[in-house]
């Protein structure tokens, strides 16, 4: 299964790409890989997972990355 990956999911235009791959995300075989900066500061994406629903949003993979530390980049972009 193929993976994208996803900058910036929480900003405003990480969100909406990430609501055009939901929408095809039902009727294709990747997943997404998006980066955030923090894991526990997420409220942002509440309309995200209502508009893409809950099982289309388990198929996203959440790391943590801060531009600042360049080993988060290797944790982002491994598989």
């Amino acid at each position: 299964m193929n993976t994208v990956l996803l900058t910036g999911l929480t900003s405003y235009l990480g969100s909406h790409i990430a609501k055009i791959l939901l929408k095809k995300l039902h009727s294709s075989s990747y997943n997404i890989k998006a980066t955030v900066r923090n894991k526990n500061k997420l409220q942002s994406l509440s309309p995200l997972i209502k508009e893409g629903g809950q099982e289309a949003f388990n198929r996203i993979t959440l790391v943590e990355m801060d531009l600042n530390k360049p080993e988060s980049l290797i944790d982002a972009i491994s598989p």
